[in-house]
């Protein structure tokens, strides 16, 4: 039995009970698996053999609870089929008997006699769920449904009152730039031109990322040219708030288009009459970070010295003279780097920036291969620095620097300060691996051991312990096929009377059964709504986290458990919560493609199920500030290059946010990685994240250091944290999802 149906079936019986029915259904199969299996053939699309089946279970059913949730499927089966009639029908039985969904059959059999043309009683069906269900997610759509019957019936005064309602409640998803957009529609059809104009254009300024903006934006010039509406002038300030979105949306070339083609703030020159204006800095400031994230470093120099040179703010004139610096480290300009940070120590010496900014100092130094200089950097970080995060960084550089020049005790010194500290898991596991090397070193054998005997029992899942065992040597792919994962379902943290409606909990219990029933992406706003109404119990998050990963929201799940609880490093022999802590943090999504790719390239799905968390936290939609793309961060021109040796044809970018594609691509670039450089992970990871270029460079810089020297001594910090983190990810999957270990045989 596959997980899905495994999901499914464990869901109904804790839902329902065991169904009440007079018979087991053909050949025998229980009715909570028949129901099982019609839900899968509806997730399939295969709607006829599901309403076939969704109807003799609910004739066969004696449970009322069940005989609701099967009427109420049976609606959903027709809608797929687009039988709207009868959807009609099956939604108002429903609506009549389903304690927990009501609200939902309301508005798909309101959504089902506007589909037939029956507009007028699909308004009634709005109506009363708008009544009835007055703080069901679903009001505002409703309101949307209406206002579509008003236009289409030419009733535009009501449209009007109604869309204004829409704007007057709060925002839930896009239904303000939805009814912004049906607003100016009903006011053109009342011939109020101006004011139409009015709306379309609040539409284009404050929602431009939705899809209608650019609709508004047509039917604005429309209105102008044709209806002779005036123009009315957009302040510049609206314009960079507008501009501002895409920035936030990490759509950054878009962001600085929008943000130059604002007349009157030139990139050459600062407006001295307006400095002080904080929105005016602001424009500057984001337009040089727009450059420095799309690498136009000389530009993104250019707008952080107007700044530094003309604003009246401290904390901005600080702020851009930070990243002034950042930027001409970035760019190669190292030395005049550190004369700008000479300046801002000079001018800001109680700056929040200068724990980084003297971290990076320490970075230039190796770089310039001054090593005492850059332990100093790091020391002074460290000691005047103690609330800092970087602090943590910078002494575990400085032990790593005297150990590299052979001061095994002077690194031992430095990194005692570092386990002393509080937090320090992460750290302490890298501590306890070199600090037992470094005393090797220093000839005291006994008490590496025990360093090493702290680093087995308290980190056993490490990426060092895995280090320890292999003695310093990195592992290798290996040709033999790996072990799929196993994930079965996860219990219910918390218990909630089924079709319960308690108000601290009627999202909660409405996103457990449109899970159930497959309904996901319904499933999932509740969900979002029972996240936002906060929890009394930390049984509620682990609740809604898992009700995530079963909705398959396996980005949402583990975003929410690393953000409510705060993860110690897995134990050798977990209690039962650890465990599901973990599995909700370390999610298998999308386990068949991930099996399915992992076994054509002899990958370990453990290992890429650790490079998929790390690149993307499983959210397929994900973008990164570069523009790589989709659960496994394939850059769009790497994408195209893959699917023509792949033969995909009609490939493009939009497709790296399907995960069947994403994952095929993204497996076999990692697998050829693997093979250039003759199966060893660590290069192969470094490979994927810093590029294949990158790694033969390293390699042939890296003299006889070992493969443990060699990623602590990759130049680049993300690359280096990359490879650490990925590798200490996959022996947690390998832990929570793989076979158990061998028992050794007693002599």
């Amino acid at each position: 039995m596959n997980n899905t149906r495994r999901i499914l079936i464990l869901g109904l019986i804790l839902l329902w009970g065991p169904f009440s029915s007079p018979n087991e259904g053909p050949a025998g199969i229980p009715p909570e698996e028949q129901f099982a299996q019609a839900l899968l053939s509806y997730r399939n699309g295969d709607y006829a053999p599901a309403l076939k089946a969704f109807r003799r279970l609910a004739e066969e059913t004696k449970d009322p609870r069940s005989a609701a949730d099967l009427i109420f499927m049976q609606g959903q089966a027709l809608r797929g089929l687009q039988n709207w009639p009868e959807a009609a029908q099956a939604f108002s039985r429903a609506a009549e008997i389903h304690p927990l969904l009501g609200d939902y059959a309301l508005f798909f059999q309101g959504e089902a006699l506007e589909k037939t043309g029956e507009g007028e009683k699909g308004l009634e069906s709005y109506q009363r769920l708008i009544q009835h269900y007055p703080q069901s997610l679903l009001v505002s759509r409703a309101r949307l449904g209406m206002a579509g019957i008003y236009l289409q019936r030419g009733d535009y005064a009501r449209a009007v009152e109604t869309c204004e309602r829409i704007l007057q409640g709060d925002p839930w998803k896009d239904s303000h730039a939805q009814g912004r957009f049906l607003l100016a529609r009903a006011r053109e059809g009342l011939g109020q031109w101006p004011e139409a104009a009015k709306t379309y254009r609040e539409l284009w300024l404050k929602t431009p990322l939705h899809a209608n903006a650019q609709n508004a934006q047509t039917r604005l010039e429309f209105l102008v040219k044709e209806k002779k509406v005036p123009e009315e002038k957009i302040s510049p300030e609206a314009l960079f708030t507008r501009a501002l979105q895409f920035y936030q949306a990490n759509s950054f070339e878009a962001a600085l288009r929008e943000m130059n083609q604002i007349q009157g703030y030139p990139l050459e020159s600062y407006p001295s009459h307006l400095a002080g204006e904080p929105w005016v800095d602001d424009l500057y400031f984001h337009r040089g970070m727009g450059y420095f994230r799309t690498r136009q470093y000389s530009q993104a120099m250019g707008m952080f010295d107007l700044l530094v040179g003309n604003s009246r703010s401290e904390g901005m004139a600080e702020k851009s003279l930070f990243w002034k610096y950042l930027t001409q480290v970035r760019s190669g300009r190292e030395e005049e780097g550190l004369k700008s940070l000479s300046l801002l120590q000079a001018a800001y010496p109680r700056s929040p920036f200068l724990a980084q900014a003297l971290y990076l100092k320490g970075t230039i130094h190796e770089d310039l291969d001054e090593p005492e200089k850059a332990f100093s950097a790091y020391q002074e970080v460290g000691e005047k620095f103690p609330q800092s995060p970087y602090r943590f960084a910078a002494l575990w550089k400085a032990g790593w620097l005297a150990y590299r020049r052979n001061d095994p005790l002077a690194a031992l010194q430095t990194w005692d300060q570092l386990k002393r500290m509080d937090p320090p898991s992460r750290w302490v596991e890298k501590v306890l691996y070199w600090g037992g090397k470094a005393l090797e070193k220093n000839g005291r054998p006994r008490e590496a051991e025990k360093e090493y005997a702290r680093l087995s029992r308290d980190f056993p899942h490490s990426f060092y312990r895995q280090l320890m065992s292999l003695r310093g040597r990195a592992p290798t792919a290996g040709k033999k096929p790996f072990p799929a994962l196993q994930d079965p379902p996860l219990l219910p943290f918390l218990e909630i009377k089924a079709h319960s409606s308690g108000a601290k909990t009627v999202h909660l219990e409405k996103g457990r059964l449109l899970t159930r029933m497959a309904l996901l992406p319904l499933a999932a706003e509740e969900l979002e709504a029972a996240e936002e109404e906060g929890a009394d119990l930390e049984e509620m998050w682990m609740e809604i986290s898992r009700l995530y990963r079963e909705a398959e929201e396996y980005y949402r799940s583990n975003l929410l458990v690393r953000k409510k609880f705060q993860l110690k490093p897995l134990s050798g022999q977990p209690s039962e919560r650890e465990r599901s802590l973990y599995r909700l943090a370390y999610p298998v999504g999308n386990s068949s493609l991930v099996e399915r790719y992992a076994q054509a390239h002899n990958l370990d799905p453990a290992l890429l199920c650790a490079l998929i968390l790390e690149e993307s936290r499983f959210h397929a939609q994900a973008v990164s500030p570069a523009g790589a793309r989709g659960l496994m961060q394939v850059m769009p021109q790497t994408g195209k290059r893959i699917a023509r040796k792949l033969k995909i044809r009609r490939f493009s970018g939009k497709q790296l946010f399907d995960p069947a594609v994403n994952i095929r691509l993204g497996s076999w670039y990692f697998a050829s990685m693997l093979e250039e450089f003759g199966g060893k992970v660590h290069l192969a990871l470094a490979a994927y994240n810093a590029g294949p270029r990158a790694v033969r460079k390293w390699l042939a810089d890296r003299g006889s250091s070992g493969d443990d020297e060699f990623v602590e001594n990759i130049p680049y910090r993300e690359t280096r944290n990359y490879v650490i983190r990925v590798m200490g990810s996959a022996q947690v999957y390998r832990f929570l999802y793989g076979p158990p270990p061998e028992k050794t045989a007693q002599p």
